[in-house]
C-alpha cells in the first residue's frame, strides 16, 4: 500500500470529495461539446480549496501538481 501512496504524490492535495467534484465537472463539459485548459482546470482546483491551507505556490496548483493529477486520472 506504501507504494501506491508514492505513486500517487500529492494525492492528498484534493480531498476525495474535491477530486470527484472536479472530474465531474470536466466529464460534464466534455458530454457538453466543451473542452477546458489547463488554467481552467486550476482556477477551477483554486476555487475549491481557498478556504483551507494549500501548498501551492501563490495558492494556484503548479506543473508538479498537474503531473500527479494527471496520472491519477488519464
Amino acid at each position: 500500500m506504501e507504494t501506491n501512496s508514492k505513486k500517487m504524490g500529492l494525492a492528498s492535495v484534493l480531498i476525495e470529495e474535491e477530486d470527484v467534484i472536479v472530474i465531474t465537472w470536466v466529464l460534464g463539459l466534455q458530454e457538453c461539446g466543451l473542452s477546458i485548459t489547463l488554467q481552467q482546470l486550476k482556477t477551477k482546483v483554486t476555487e475549491l480549496i481557498q478556504i483551507r491551507p494549500i501548498p501551492f505556490k501563490h495558492g494556484v496548483p503548479g506543473k508538479t501538481w498537474w503531473y500527479w493529477f494527471n496520472q491519477k486520472h488519464p
